[in-house]
């Protein structure tokens, strides 16, 4: 399996965003405002004054489900008109104009906290994975996300990911096949270098060509891991020193085994217990790639806010 081959960077077309999104909207929408005619906007606002709506950044981040807002406006009323101010990925601040959402103000005030839950959530993620990013910039060390993500939310939590400069680790467990620590415990009786060929040998009968990742949590693992040759090595809650270690003895072996790579192989990742915090400092070990559950477990929301300009009335 070639370097460049492994999944960090799922490709999401607009239609794989829809479909992902879609569900997720309408079962907002549903928990939100279950009788429609009963909700207080309806019941407070003359249905039909108009107005406009402004979603503000209230803090410095990245942009990501700058589209999401059309389809939302849509699902409590076709006739709104939204116009999204930035690309997503791009840097705002505080006090930025994200989106202008202009129609009836029953429609717009209903659904203000769908459109402020769904950005919220994902210019956080994109905002988190950017500042991981930049802690590691000087170093060969790509970030990525896990699977570690709610039903439902894993196109958008990965596309966010991506937003803000990251990458994707698996999409799912057929992009990859991973020897975890409990598979080495259940198959104890053949080393991890026999795992892996018998890996490769099904994925082979199989006609299947995606990377084999080893899981371990001891640097005694390595070796064994090593001479199966599988495409990254999980480094698991490993020390900053241990991960020193594992760099280097991984150096050692390859230029001991003369492979034909760009680079040093198999590619080291580092996982667990990464966050802002500490992730600098792992890239600074050496390692290849650093998987971030935190990202999509644990990222902060961006703080946005919704202004409402009625016709005839201002600012509210």
């Amino acid at each position: 399996m070639q370097q460049d081959l492994l999944p960090i960077g799922c490709t999401f077309t607009p239609a794989d965003l829809y479909r992902a999104a879609e569900p997720l909207i309408k079962l907002a929408v549903k928990e939100d405002a279950p009788k429609r005619q009963l909700v207080d906007s309806r019941l407070i606002v003359d249905l039909d004054m108009k107005g406009e709506a402004r979603i503000l950044a209230n803090a410095q981040g990245i942009l990501a489900g700058g589209w999401i807002v059309p389809l939302i406006a849509h699902s409590y009323d076709p006739k709104l008109e939204v116009l999204v101010h930035f690309r997503d990925g791009s840097a705002v601040k505080a006090g930025d104009l994200l989106v202008t959402i202009k129609g009836h103000v029953a429609s717009i005030v209903t659904a203000e906290r769908i459109f402020l839950n769904f950005l919220t959530r994902m210019c956080g993620i994109a905002t988190l994975t950017n500042r991981c990013v930049q802690a590691c910039a000087g170093t060969l060390a790509v970030v990525t996300d896990t699977r570690k993500t709610l039903p439902g939310y894993r196109v958008l939590d990965k596309y966010s990911v991506q937003a803000g400069g990251g990458k994707n680790h698996r999409m799912h467990l057929c992009d990859g096949v991973m020897i975890k620590d409990n598979h080495i415990s259940a198959m104890h009786k053949i080393t991890i270098a026999q795992m892996v060929e018998r890996v490769r040998t099904a994925l082979r009968k199989q006609r299947r060509y995606v990377p084999i990742w080893v899981e371990i949590d001891r640097l005694e693992q390595l070796p064994q891991a090593l001479d199966g040759r599988p495409d990254v090595i999980l480094l698991d809650n490993m020390s900053l020193q241990q991960l020193r270690t594992a760099v280097q003895m991984r150096n050692d072996w390859f230029a001991q085994m003369k492979i034909d790579a760009p680079r040093p192989t198999p590619l080291l990742e580092a996982s667990g217990g990464v966050d802002l915090s500490n992730i600098g400092d792992v890239a600074r070990t050496g390692v290849d790639r650093i998987a971030v559950g935190a990202l999509t477990h644990s990222a902060p929301g961006l703080d946005l806010t919704l202004e409402l300009i009625a016709e005839g009335i201002g600012p509210l």
